[in-house]
């Protein structure tokens, strides 16, 4: 790996055991209506954008649960997470973290793992000043189909890269 610059980790099922938007239904009491939702966007029948509207519209997180998430991710790290990626940095890597979830999740999640706020490329969500869910960025690219490759072009697209994903 000596000819890349950076290394590129997914978060969900990847650095962490668990989805966190699946998580976050389970806290908020919503995962059995959403499970179908989630199948039908895997599948292909209802376009992700939309599928990650309806799911955030229905679940609708505070800041709170966001936070609660964040903690979640901290203690689900996959086995040696922490070790690979001091190892890559030391090594003269850059390690990012690119995902379709949001903050403060992400950064509570690579703040465990040592990774700088700067090299996180996530979704946008935003909250009213009360900490309720005001709504997320639907133009942003990791909202929609074929996003985390469009990030990766944008951030990184001067450097190789390596991008680790779980299948």
């Amino acid at each position: 790996m000596k000819s890349y610059k950076a290394v590129v980790f997914d978060l969900d099922s990847t650095l962490v055991r668990i989805e966190g938007l699946d998580w976050l239904a389970h806290r908020l009491g919503k995962l059995d209506s959403l499970s179908k939702l989630t199948q039908l966007s895997m599948d292909g029948k209802i376009n992700f954008q939309e599928a990650m509207k309806i799911k955030m519209s229905t679940m609708s997180p505070s800041t709170k649960d966001l936070q609660a998430l964040g903690q979640a991710y901290s203690k689900s790290l996959v086995e040696d997470a922490k070790e690979v990626i001091q190892a890559l940095q030391l090594s003269g890597k850059e390690v990012w973290i690119l995902t379709g979830n949001f903050q403060p999740a992400v950064g509570m999640a690579a703040a465990t793992l040592e990774i700088p706020k700067e090299k996180i490329i996530c979704n946008e969500i935003s909250f009213y000043p009360n900490g309720k869910y005001k709504g997320f960025n639907v133009k942003h690219p990791l909202s929609s189909n074929g996003g985390k490759a469009k990030m990766l072009k944008r951030h990184l697209q001067k450097h190789k890269v390596v991008f680790i994903v779980a299948c």
